[in-house]
């Protein structure tokens, strides 16, 4: 029988018995957004949920993962039928009301573990918050940044998004996001402004509409994603998130936590 480490997977006197034991929550977010002709709305988030349960399954008992958090701020590409965004208020308070309700049962560390570029600036902000005003440590992880080096091995320095990377993951993670007989090539073009492509380096940051980038939605070409590109790029990211949740949650030298008010929610 596979452990268990979804809160949602557990009965409260499993989760009463196992709490003592955690030492850091996984928060999974994504988005609610187009991703081309040939994946699902639920590509961000399905990812990034898999790639949470193998991360904490690597650290049970000591690690769990939260209620995946589905839409995200997806403003740009609101011009596609279907997407949904939310608000960047409303997407960091259910973040922080989350964070706030597991420290009243204990837990003191965090990483939210993020799967779309837009969310990025929010989880930042929202860390650093909590950081300074709630004494709680909370760590921000975009997977396809962390294994950003890993996928230049497949395709050019450029955006990342329903491409050949989240089509190979979706393919090795969550197949059932990937429409394979649709498999298209994307129609991106070179960003109209100068060094404001984030997979090149960037620096520049200019707040696109996304048909305006690609008009059917993606980048690369989803024809040439193989579930073993998604294999070894999930190598790497476990290897990589592992040696920090490890780091994370053994260091004693900051961030100890102190007791919140019972009064507040």
């Amino acid at each position: 029988m596979e452990k268990t480490v979804f809160l949602t997977d557990m009965a409260w006197p499993e989760a009463k018995a196992r709490l003592p034991k955690v030492r850091l929550a996984i928060l999974p977010t994504g988005s609610m957004e187009q991703h081309g002709p040939h994946l699902t709305f639920e590509t961000d988030i399905a990812i990034a949920a898999e790639l949470a349960r193998r991360l904490a399954l690597q650290h049970h008992p000591r690690v769990v993962v939260a209620p995946p958090l589905p839409v995200g701020m997806s403003n740009h590409h609101m011009n596609f039928p279907g997407t949904i965004t939310w608000r960047y208020d409303t997407f960091m308070a259910c973040l922080e009301d989350t964070i706030l309700a597991l420290s009243r049962h204990g837990i003191q560390r965090f990483l939210i573990l993020n799967g779309h570029g837009g969310n990025r600036a929010a989880i930042s902000v929202l860390a650093t918050q909590l950081r300074y005003e709630e004494e709680l440590m909370v760590a921000g992880c975009t997977w396809f940044e962390l294994v950003r080096e890993a996928c230049q091995r497949f395709i050019p320095k450029r955006r990342v998004h329903a491409d050949e990377i989240e089509a190979a993951m979706g393919l090795y993670l969550a197949p059932r996001v990937v429409r394979k007989a649709a498999l298209a090539k994307g129609k991106a073009h070179a960003d109209p402004y100068p060094y404001t492509d984030p997979g090149t380096g960037g620096g520049i940051e200019v707040p696109y509409r996304w048909e305006e980038l690609t008009p059917n939605g993606a980048y690369g070409d989803a024809r040439r994603a193989t579930t073993e590109m998604g294999k070894e790029l999930t190598a790497v990211f476990l290897e990589k998130a592992g040696e920090f949740v490890e780091a994370f949650i053994v260091d004693k030298t900051r961030g100890a936590g102190k007791k919140r008010s019972a009064t507040r929610p």
